[in-house]
């Protein structure tokens, strides 16, 4: 988790650098490899491809973080669905 983390830090704080955007999803990528059951990696791979357009493999990680919501509150769940939603949208 603690490499997911770093990856959501820096895709917060990449201001749309494209360049630390895909340092941030190959950390995020690398994360749900080693943890695949963590909602939060799985969360922050998602989020990492949305930022970069992998819609393919952002929907993946996405439907795999709602799956793990399910063990989470109701709150993580809507945002989990809410990413979801977002990827599905994107072309």
């Amino acid at each position: 988790a603690d490499l997911s983390f770093v990856a959501r830090r820096a895709g917060y704080q990449s201001n749309g650098d494209t360049p630390i955007l895909k340092q941030a999803y190959e950390m995020a990528r690398m994360a749900a490899l080693l943890e695949p059951e963590e909602y939060s990696n799985q969360g922050t791979l998602a989020e990492s491809c949305y930022a970069l357009g992998y819609r393919e493999e952002g929907l993946k990680a996405a439907r795999k973080a709602r799956q793990l919501a399910d063990l989470e509150t109701s709150k993580i769940q809507k945002i989990a669905q809410a990413l979801v939603d977002k990827l599905e949208k994107l072309n």
